[in-house]
């Protein structure tokens, strides 16, 4: 009898929040779809300059980005590292995938580097 119940309460609310899981079933599927979403043709790759390093924007193999000094700063300094580089060229390509300004400003920057 016990079993009975507790079978007919959980078929009672299954029949009442199916939806719920239906929502996350959905979100799911849009997040994973989104993680291997296309980049649309966009791809960075790390360059040696003097003084360090920069990085390459490019779509379908075209160049639209050449990046050799840390933008937003005094002067003309190349990035320390390549890691440095390639975290400010993967920010750029998600703004551009936004359709976004690949401006880089000084907190951004801030937040990446340090």
């Amino acid at each position: 009898m016990q079993n009975r119940m507790i079978m007919i309460k959980a078929k009672k609310y299954l029949q009442r929040h199916w939806y719920n899981g239906l929502i996350i079933l959905a979100f799911s599927l849009a997040f994973v779809v989104a993680s291997i979403a296309p980049n649309n043709g966009l791809d960075y790759s790390i360059i040696e300059v003097d003084g360090g390093y920069g990085y390459k924007i490019t779509k379908n193999e075209k160049l639209i980005i050449k990046q050799s000094f840390i933008p937003d700063t005094k002067g003309y300094r190349a990035f320390e590292s390549e890691e440095d580089a390639k975290a400010v060229a993967r920010m750029v390509i998600n703004k551009l995938n936004k359709g976004e300004s690949p401006s880089v400003n000084k907190s951004e920057l801030l937040s990446l580097l340090n």
